[in-house]
């Protein structure tokens, strides 16, 4: 289930060679721990992660020391229905959560996303543009896959919409 060696490579470029300083990662895992590290060498920093599973979030704090600009937040899951998709699985209050917020990376590794049929790992659409800082990197796991494709189809008619520049 952990992101895997390409994804951390590209992360890695992006944390060193952009250097963002609002971050927002939906997913406590392995890039957590590159993302915190970062993090915790930059205290300008502020970096967000979304999990839902409250022991998954204990066993990890047991095993890493996340620094104090690394805020967990813990939002359960929830089934939606989005356009034509009758259930999609979505971090429930995500958008009353990060809605007034800006960054300028966003790491998409979660809610779960392998078991939805027609979209998946959809909660940014709804705070699009309005999260996004005047330069950004929105990264997401498991591009392979139709739903994720159909989510960044999404995405980019959002942004298209909004007249923002952007590149794939």
């Amino acid at each position: 289930w952990a992101v895997g060696y390409p994804y951390l490579y590209v992360m890695y470029r992006v944390l060193n060679e952009f250097k963002p300083k609002s971050i927002l990662e939906l997913g406590l895992g392995q890039s957590t721990r590159m993302i915190a590290q970062y993090a915790a060498a930059n205290p300008y920093v502020k970096h967000y992660v979304v999990e839902h599973d409250a022991e998954w979030i204990e066993f990890f704090k047991n095993d890493f020391t996340l620094p104090e600009n690394t805020e967990i937040v813990q939002l359960d899951r929830e089934m939606i229905k989005y356009k034509e998709a009758e259930e999609v699985r979505v971090f429930k209050g995500f958008s009353d959560r990060f809605k007034n917020m800006k960054f300028d990376f966003i790491c998409i590794d979660a809610p779960l996303g392998g078991d939805m049929k027609y979209y998946s790992r959809i909660d940014i659409l709804n705070i699009l543009p309005e999260c996004l800082d005047s330069s950004f990197i929105i990264m997401i796991d498991d591009y392979n896959r139709v739903t994720e494709q159909r989510t960044v189809s999404e995405m980019k008619h959002i942004l298209s919409e909004n007249y923002i520049k952007f590149k794939t």
